[in-house]
C-alpha cells in the first residue's frame, strides 16, 4: 500500500483486513465504511486491468458483496466494495471449527448462485477460497474476491474451488489429494464435484446443494 492514505480524494485508508492488499477506508463524501482491495497488476496491463475490474463491478447479486466504485492511482487499480459485517468462512472454521453439513451447504448454495450470475456474464472469478467467503450474522453468504479475469479459465475451474472451500467447510483442511471419505450426501457431492474427470452439470450441483441446505437430504 506504500504511503497512500486518501484514494480518489475521498476514500480514507484505515486497518487492514485479512491480507495486506484488502482494508478498512471511510467514503468521506458518503460518510460510510467500505472495504478496498488493490488489484495486483502484471507490467503493462494497467488499462485491460481496469476495463475487466469495471465489468466485474458491473455485476449485481444478492450473493455477491457489491462493488462501488473503481479507482486507478499510483499505477494500481482499486476496487472499493459496500462494507458488510462479518467473517470469512476460513476465519470462522479456524476460530470455531468445522460447520454443520446443513450451514456449509447454505454457503454453497449462494456461492454457487453467485458464480452462476458471474458465468452467465462471460466472468470466471479464478479465487474462490475460503477467505473469499464471506459469513454474515443473518446467516447469509457473499462472495467477494474477484481477481482478473484470466481468459484460459473456464467456469468449472470456479466448481472445482467451490468444492475444496466446502470441503474445507466441513472437515477444517483442503481436499489434497484424498479428499475426506464419508457417506453423507454433502460429502459425496463434494467428492464429485473434486473428480479430475470433471464436476457434474452446474444446475445438478446448484439443486442437490439446494436440496441440502433446506432439509440435509438430496
Amino acid at each position: 500500500m506504500g504511503e497512500t492514505t486518501r484514494l480518489a480524494g475521498r476514500y480514507r485508508l484505515l486497518n487492514p483486513l485479512g491480507g495486506g492488499a484488502v482494508r478498512l477506508a471511510f467514503d468521506e463524501p458518503a460518510h460510510r465504511d467500505v472495504v478496498v482491495r488493490e488489484v495486483r497488476v502484471p507490467p503493462g496491463l494497467l488499462d485491460r486491468a481496469v476495463r475487466d475490474a469495471r465489468r466485474v463491478a458491473g455485476l449485481r447479486h444478492g450473493c455477491l458483496v457489491p462493488t462501488v466504485d473503481v479507482v486507478v492511482e499510483h499505477d494500481a487499480v482499486w476496487v472499493v466494495m459496500e462494507f458488510v459485517s462479518g467473517a470469512s468462512l476460513e476465519r470462522t472454521v479456524m476460530a470455531r471449527g468445522p460447520l454443520p453439513a446443513t450451514q456449509a451447504a447454505r454457503a454453497g448454495v449462494c456461492a454457487m448462485a453467485a458464480l452462476s450470475a458471474a458465468h452467465a456474464a462471460g466472468i470466471v472469478h479464478g479465487r474462490v477460497n475460503p477467505g473469499n467467503v464471506l459469513l454474515t450474522p443473518t446467516g447469509r453468504a457473499l462472495l467477494t474476491g474477484f481477481g482478473l479475469p484470466q481468459p484460459e479459465l473456464r467456469p468449472s475451474a470456479d466448481l472445482w474451488s467451490l468444492a475444496a472451500t466446502l470441503h474445507f467447510a466441513v472437515e477444517g483442511r483442503p481436499p489434497g489429494a484424498a479428499p475426506a471419505p464419508g457417506t453423507d450426501p454433502l460429502r459425496s457431492l463434494i467428492r464429485a464435484m473434486l473428480d479430475p474427470a470433471g464436476p457434474p452439470p452446474a444446475e445438478e450441483t446448484a439443486e442437490t446443494l439446494l436440496s441440502l441446505a433446506v432439509d440435509g437430504s438430496p
